[in-house]
């Protein structure tokens, strides 16, 4: 499955929502602390604060690290013509010159009804576009829900 799910990304150029997210979160929180935004991404080879902290050190105070723990899409238990597109992230703001997590917080949209749920032929059909859509309705929530929840914008 894991493997039929890259497949679907690499073939209809799928983009990983946090990207999205990270991007909106941070010009919400520069807006909100009157700092302007550096959208440089750094590499990190593991999930650790303090190395996120350090990457971004030489270019800015605080690095928003926004990460997708999970997306994917599958049947409904109850109907197996019907689909859903399931999407959970973690959003950490990390002070570079310390290392430390100051706010950390988790988005989640599991669809709980098949009413109105596409196909699988329908999320793939025109270039992917209503898993295209669904997925960026996800990273509207987790925008909204991190943005309230852990940064108080």
């Amino acid at each position: 499955m894991i493997s039929e799910g890259n497949k679907i990304i690499e073939t209809y150029k799928v983009e990983d929502p946090a990207i999205s997210i990270g991007q909106e979160l941070s010009a919400k929180l520069a807006n909100k602390l009157g700092a302007p935004v550096s959208n440089s991404k750094v590499a990190v080879s593991q999930d650790d604060a303090a190395q996120v902290g350090a990457a971004a050190r030489s270019t800015a105070k605080l690095a928003l690290d926004v990460q997708t723990i999970n997306w994917s899409f599958g049947y409904f238990p109850t109907n197996w013509a019907r689909y859903r597109v399931i999407y959970t992230a973690k959003a950490r703001l990390i002070q570079t010159d310390t290392g430390k997590v100051i706010a950390e917080g988790f988005c989640k949209r599991i669809p709980e009804t098949d009413v109105g749920a596409p196909s699988y032929d329908d999320l793939l059909a025109s270039d992917a576009k209503l898993l295209k859509s669904e997925l960026s309705t996800a990273a509207q929530e987790c925008v909204r829900t991190l943005g309230t929840e852990m940064l108080s914008l």
